[in-house]
């Protein structure tokens, strides 16, 4: 992980070997900032284009590239490049190096970042991927200056998990945050320290990384579903639904006192878009979630709060429990 304060000091990460994967926004905004020209491989951007037909476009541009096992991917993009260009990298030719350039809050402090990797299949989320390490993340923070509003909630959204599943400072110095405004510095450092306390003491995900999935599960589910609908709904978003959902059920079914329940509710409320049109069809999102690769057999398994700053993976629940959590984000529609 290493921190740079200008795109043009990339200069020594990048060398002839380079090539840039982007999508149609960062080949326009973010591509143009590099301090060298390097061969570029640019797809549709969006969720909708984390598949394995992107996949297969950027091996074949690869291979019309002539690369080769000397030959390194700069992933340069949010967390759908970072995911899939990882991916990418890791699969061709078994494996060449690869370095990912985050431009989003959300690949700054999630998907950068723990050595997972992956596409979406059969509107299932990231089910197919690997763990694999990347030769190096490096954090601009100048990426940040032309995101959207709606890009900046996505990211946000994963600090304040990383707060309540380990560190309730980091919580509530989140909401603290001046609304409308990226977040500091010093914040986003924080979230990267919490997640790769996580992701360092468990790689492939056999115990506390799990906790990292608080709010996904539901989260994860109302994503997927909303790939059937005109009105996508965006990663950060569906985490904030899947949060709030997965607060209520820690409460309802595990040690989440009432007052911290109040708490999350109230800092989460406020961030949340009014999705009118938002599906809470619990047959099916319970459908999607029994496909969640975190499960055991036939067992819908959760991360679930504590309390603030503090989490438990591995917990089932039945799914007349689940139901409940849905019932409760109905509130707030």
């Amino acid at each position: 992980m290493q921190f740079i304060e200008h795109p043009r000091e990339l200069s020594s990460f990048l060398d002839q070997h380079s090539i840039v994967l982007c999508d149609q926004n960062t080949a326009e905004y973010c591509y143009p900032l590099l301090p060298l020209e390097l061969p570029l491989i640019v797809i549709p951007a969006g969720e909708r284009s984390k598949n394995l037909d992107s996949c297969q476009a950027v091996w074949s541009k690869l291979m019309e590239l002539g690369a080769d096992r000397q030959s390194r991917l700069i992933c340069l993009g949010g967390g759908m490049i970072c995911d899939l260009g990882a991916f990418c990298a890791s699969v061709y030719q078994r494996g060449i190096e690869f370095s990912l350039l985050p431009t989003s809050l959300l690949a700054m402090v999630d998907a950068a970042i723990g050595g997972k990797n992956g596409v979406d299949f059969l509107e299932h989320k990231n089910y197919l991927g690997l763990f694999s390490q990347n030769q190096n993340t490096i954090i601009c923070a100048d990426f940040l200056e032309s995101l959207p509003r709606e890009q900046w909630v996505n990211g946000y959204a994963e600090m304040l998990k990383h707060g309540l599943i380990y560190d309730k400072d980091h919580f509530q110095d989140c909401l603290r945050q001046k609304e409308g405004s990226l977040p500091g510095l010093n914040l986003i450092n924080r979230s990267i320290e919490i997640k790769l306390k996580h992701t360092e003491r468990d790689f492939k995900e056999l115990g506390i990384r799990k906790r990292l999935n608080f709010g996904h599960t539901i989260g994860h589910a109302i994503e997927s579903l909303s790939f059937k609908s005109q009105t996508q709904i965006e990663h950060g978003m569906a985490v904030l639904w899947g949060m709030l959902g997965e607060a209520y059920l820690s409460h309802k079914y595990w040690s989440l006192s009432k007052d911290d329940l109040q708490q999350i509710e109230n800092g989460i409320k406020p961030l949340l878009k009014q999705h009118e049109n938002i599906d809470l069809n619990f047959h099916a999102l319970y459908k999607l979630m029994l496909k969640d690769k975190k499960n055991l057999r036939d067992q819908v398994q959760f991360a679930l709060l504590n309390s603030l700053g503090s989490a438990q993976e591995n917990l089932p629940l039945q799914a007349e429990q689940i139901e409940s959590g849905i019932r409760y984000l109905a509130r707030f529609k």
